[in-house]
Parts: structure tokens; C-alpha cells; sequence
């Protein structure tokens, strides 16, 4: 990419990143890691036609996280819908 003068890194991070979850430590520390070497290779190849960026989604409720969802509202005792506003 440098060679070429052009070149775009992205990067799918997470606010994990930023807010860690208590229950989800270790996916946060790694999120974490990876928006730092983002950073670094932003400064890297700051002046160059080269890009770095890092985008940080929050969570969806989809069929995949409903049973987490779950599992967190029984374990807090609140209804599901509270825990996936609250989350």
C-alpha cells in the first residue's frame, strides 16, 4: 500500500472497547488492543495516501444474542426487553 501510495485498513472493533462489559473482560481487553494498533498505524501512515480506521458498533439484538440476552435478564431478574434497553 505504501508503495503504491493508496491503500484503506479497516478495522470492526466494538464500544466493548471503550465501555468494557464486567461479564466480558477479555473480549473488551482484545477490542482494546486492536483500536491501539489501529491508532498506531494511523499515526504510521499519517501524510500518505494510505488510510487506517477503526469502526465501533454496539451490540444488535439479533437471534444470535437472544440467548444472552436471556440468560443476563434471568440472572439480574428484569425482563428480557429491560436488559436488551439497558445493555
Amino acid at each position: 500500500m505504501l508503495k503504491r501510495d493508496w491503500g484503506r485498513i479497516v478495522f470492526v472493533s466494538s464500544e466493548s472497547a471503550i465501555n468494557i462489559p464486567k461479564d466480558m473482560i477479555h473480549y473488551g481487553t482484545t477490542k482494546t488492543a486492536q483500536l491501539a494498533v489501529s491508532r498506531g498505524l494511523a499515526e504510521l501512515h499519517r501524510g500518505t495516501g494510505v488510510t487506517v480506521n477503526a469502526v465501533l458498533p454496539g451490540p444488535t439484538r439479533s437471534d444470535g444474542i437472544e440467548p444472552f440476552l436471556e440468560a443476563m435478564a434471568a440472572k439480574e431478574g428484569v425482563p428480557v426487553d429491560q436488559m436488551a434497553t439497558n445493555s
